[in-house]
């Protein structure tokens, strides 16, 4: 038995519509991650910065936090 037309649109739709959603997540999430990463190097080095210096910072959290 064959469905109906009217089923296999909605099939259709919802099938791209997941697959669209999995590609956006595997394009997006990197990005949103590399965002995160590089605000918390500028938030750690900033607070850093006033006793020993900006690039100080940065490697007290890629030492501290990255290892």
């Amino acid at each position: 038995m064959k469905p109906e037309p009217r089923t296999r649109i909605i099939a259709w739709a919802v099938t791209l519509f997941v697959v669209a959603g999995a590609l956006m997540l595997v394009v997006f999430t990197p990005v949103i991650a590399e965002i995160v990463f590089v605000v918390c190097i500028v938030i750690v080095a900033v607070l850093t910065a006033r006793e020993r210096g900006f690039w100080s910072g940065v490697r007290v959290f890629l030492k501290e936090i990255l290892f």
